[in-house]
């Protein structure tokens, strides 16, 4: 209850009392409140011919108004923080010792007028990518793609621990059956408008230079030749593995 509530509270009885309504419990009946806090009311109306000053008892508040506005501004530069992450950033800033999650939610809602829910969806691409995607397509839009490998590779790890849980203070936390090296193997592919053009799949090692060019000698380029004919060209990124001289050696031996 605020201070400012208690004293619209006073302005309301003195004026029911002013008004010829000194009953307790008519005041009561027309205010909803207790028939004791009435009568304490009544009684002080009685005697002294006024309510004393309203006021508001109870400790002071952990946040401070410079501490509010810490809060404010952390949220403000990074809207997805949660309320223990605010926390731990003004305990991290200020001696206190004791601050809880809640009194950080009320402090976001009440105070600062903050609300609490998913992100909104938004586009995967905003308008300046869209532009530069579309106007790739009309540069390109007559280009051979029938004539165009494209390949890439990834990693795949079985039994991976993303589930997040929940526990209570003092127990311990809750835990999720896992092995302690989770098997992974890797994946390369190339792929045209004509189907499948050749893939790999291994676990023994990781892809570095040499069995990135022993895979397109083993696993491309006689295949790419039996469905794409002699003249084809292949498309992979920028990565260091795919620009190294060597594997444009590779290429430039096949004639590519």
């Amino acid at each position: 209850m605020t201070q400012s509530f208690l004293t619209h509270r006073h302005n309301t009885v003195v004026a029911l009392y002013n008004a010829a309504t000194t009953s307790a419990k008519g005041i009561a009946r027309a205010l909803k409140l207790p028939v004791s806090t009435c009568y304490r009311y009544v009684k002080q109306l009685h005697e002294n011919g006024q309510l004393p000053p309203a006021r508001r008892t109870g400790r002071r508040p952990i946040l401070t108004p410079r501490k509010v506005k810490l809060a404010d501004k952390t949220v403000k530069k990074n809207p997805h923080a949660t309320a223990k992450q605010v926390r731990n950033i003004l305990q991290k800033k200020f001696p206190i010792t004791k601050l809880s999650v809640r009194t950080v939610c009320r402090t976001l809602a009440d105070e600062l007028n903050y609300k609490h829910g998913k992100a909104i969806t938004l586009p995967l691409l905003n308008a300046r990518q869209i532009e530069k995607r579309l106007n790739f397509c009309k540069e390109y839009e007559n280009d051979p793609w029938d004539f165009t490998i494209f390949s890439d590779e990834t990693t795949l790890q079985m039994l991976r621990n993303t589930l997040t849980v929940r526990w209570k203070k003092g127990q311990p936390r809750p835990g999720a059956p896992s092995l302690k090296h989770p098997y992974k193997c890797f994946f390369w592919g190339a792929i045209s408008v004509h189907g499948t053009i050749g893939f790999h799949l291994w676990d023994n090692q990781n892809l570095d230079g040499a069995l990135y060019r022993w895979i397109i000698r083993a696993k491309l380029l006689r295949q790419a030749n039996k469905k794409m004919g002699k003249y084809w060209r292949f498309q992979h990124d920028n990565d260091p593995k795919h620009t190294a001289n060597a594997t444009k050696e590779v290429f430039a031996e096949h004639g590519n």
